[in-house]
């Protein structure tokens, strides 16, 4: 119920790349995005699968375009599933499931062999055969926890499928989990698999692109546990509670690549609660935050908001109460240093779709 936790997950040491951005794609005249390279990642129903698959939340999708050298991809996603269940000897277990595709099998290949290279602190183990142009197995120590990956690429697409977890998890597990994956990136490459897009009225919540005037690299609608597992409360059964009773069953996200702050990005959720007496209760636990923190001024975005700076400028977020709605404005470096230029980038934006939001 208070602010997003800073995420810096494991993935960031395989390849958190890119995502989003509308390009072509390897089949002649179709295009990709950043949540069609999301919809061929494992979905929360596969992981439900897996023994004890259940405990595994998803957090928010990232969608970090630009923000690592090398040629730029086309599409990317990254989804992660964070450990929620009850054994705290697992705390910071988690699932990684990554797409990119890249411009073309030269560079997919070229990204794959620099990808394996991070592979290479572990050691390569013996797996099933998978479906896929290659593919490696690898295991190494992270802390007290254990990573296998799988590392593929088919085609033009690169990514990986990981476990990272006390539980002795095997190969095997690893390429079932990728066996979907793998047909779904088949279809996304010839142009057969695009993510569901929003209804109308869905997108019409989000800001219009004059409130944000940067390109999109993301969105989607994801699940009330995503937000959950991300909540700084650190309590995320109790928070997926509160939110259900308040009528949030999804919300929708959207993350965008400022171009006037390099490897910076700006993501937006909106939650839409039964009511605005749901909405309100919601955000003010997060003005109660900001108020201990000394937060920032939320600027014209109504009594019931509040903006928050992190330690040292590493992240800003504004939250914001109207009508049945709750608008959260997040902006960081995911993996370097904060633009100081995030503050008004936070504020603006927030301002402007704050106004254009219906109030009941």
């Amino acid at each position: 119920m208070l602010q997003r936790k800073v995420l810096c997950s494991l993935a960031l040491f395989a390849f958190v790349t890119s995502a989003g951005v509308v390009c072509a794609s390897a089949a002649r005249g179709a295009t990709i995005a950043g949540q069609d390279a999301l919809a061929a990642a494992t979905t929360w129903s596969e992981v439900k699968q897996l023994p004890g698959g259940s405990d595994f939340w998803p957090v928010l999708p990232q969608f970090n375009l630009g923000l690592e050298a090398g040629p730029l991809p086309v599409a990317e996603a990254v989804q992660l599933y964070d450990y929620v269940g009850p054994d705290a000897e697992r705390a910071g277990a988690e699932i990684d499931s990554t797409v990119v595709v890249l411009g073309n099998s030269a560079q997919a290949q070229a990204a794959y062999a620099r990808y394996s290279r991070v592979d290479d602190r572990g050691r390569t183990i013996a797996g099933p055969r998978v479906d896929a142009s290659q593919w490696r197995y690898s295991r190494k120590t992270s802390g007290k926890l254990t990573e296998l990956t799988l590392r593929w690429r088919i085609g033009q697409a690169v990514g990986r499928v990981a476990l990272i977890d006390r539980k002795p998890w095997t190969a095997s597990t690893l390429a079932g989990l990728f066996r979907p994956v793998s047909q779904r990136t088949r279809a996304l490459l010839a142009g057969h698999l695009h993510a569901p897009a929003l209804s109308a009225p869905e997108a019409a919540l989000l800001p219009s692109s004059r409130a944000a005037p940067w390109r999109v690299v993301g969105t989607t609608s994801v699940p009330a546990a995503a937000w959950a597992v991300e909540d700084s409360s650190h309590n995320p059964q109790q928070t997926l509670r509160t939110l259900q009773r308040d009528g949030l069953g999804t919300l929708l996200t959207r993350t965008y690549r400022p171009g006037n702050v390099p490897q910076n990005d700006v993501s937006v959720v909106l939650f839409r609660f039964a009511s605005p007496s749901g909405a309100s209760s919601w955000v003010q636990s997060f003005i109660n935050d900001a108020k201990r923190k000394g937060g920032l001024h939320p600027g014209l975005t109504g009594k019931r908001s509040a903006f928050e700076e992190g330690s040292k400028g590493s992240y800003f977020e504004l939250q914001f109460a109207r009508g049945p709605f709750v608008g959260d404005v997040f902006c960081a470096a995911p993996f370097g240093k904060t633009s100081s230029a995030c503050e008004g980038i936070t504020r603006r934006l927030a301002e402007r779709w704050y106004s254009a939001l219906p109030h009941r």
